[in-house]
């Protein structure tokens, strides 16, 4: 009787297991302050070996979440701004706002002067 159980519990924590891996998630890339699609962003996959994506033109990019009990983290990048690192998980919700902060890069005067030839 105790097999029985064990193979029955086995076979629904597969079936939970399944339907959870498979999953898609859609992030949406925006301006923290504008709120204005950030389109070419790009989506490092870090869980998956380097593997990235950029976001569409309306600031979208589409990943598979991984299995029960597993993490995918993803970085997302746009010049100008500041990074962000997101952990994604079997139970993240399909659509996932990634903000982006504006960040100025710190830079060295730059004096540009002009002779006159006559």
């Amino acid at each position: 009787m105790k097999g029985g159980l064990l193979k029955i519990g086995m076979a629904f924590s597969l079936l939970i297991a399944q339907n959870l891996s498979g999953r898609k998630a859609r992030l949406a890339v925006r301006d923290a302050h504008t709120q204005e699609a950030l389109a070419g962003a790009s989506v490092f996959l870090l869980s998956a070996q380097g593997k990235g994506l950029l976001t569409d033109t309306l600031g979208t990019a589409e990943v598979v979440l991984p299995a029960a009990r597993e993490t995918l983290w993803v970085e997302v990048r746009y010049m100008g701004y500041g990074s962000v690192r997101l952990a994604l998980t079997a139970r993240s919700p399909s659509l996932v706002e990634v903000l982006m902060q504006p960040e100025g890069i710190a830079q060295e005067e730059v004096v540009i002067t002009a002779l006159q030839e006559t």
